[in-house]
């Protein structure tokens, strides 16, 4: 009888043993879960802010590309009435050099005119 209730009370043991053990398992893998779940998270909103950011840069970029386009038509619109005088070559880096031309002076005035609006202010 005494062999019995020890070997109750010895399963009973090693039933709590494993129940903790299985508890802390559990508690584990809970634990990593939420790591896991956090950084999923935090990777996700730091690709929303890099996307974001990227938009209005990407936004910047294709308007100037667009602009660059608008101007050179224009350019080259204007200078085909004097295209017999250039060889083909010569006629596209002058209106190259025409085009950066416009876009420094462009850059110029709009800093002389960003300067001068901010000291009126």
């Amino acid at each position: 009888m005494k062999d019995a209730a020890k070997a109750i009370i010895a399963s009973a043991a090693e039933a709590a043993q494993a129940e903790e053990a299985a508890a802390a398992a559990a508690a584990a893998q809970a634990k990593l879960k939420a790591a896991e779940a956090e950084d999923k998270a935090r990777r996700r909103k730091e690709r929303a802010e890099r996307k974001a950011l990227g938009k209005t840069e990407d936004k910047e970029a294709n308007k100037e590309k667009r602009l660059v386009k608008l101007v050179g038509a224009v350019v080259v619109k204007c200078m085909s009435k004097h295209s017999k005088s250039f060889d083909r070559d010569s006629f596209k880096k002058h209106a190259k050099d025409v085009c950066s031309l416009f876009f420094e002076r462009k850059a110029y005035f709009a800093d002389f005119c960003f300067l001068a609006d901010k000291n009126y202010l």
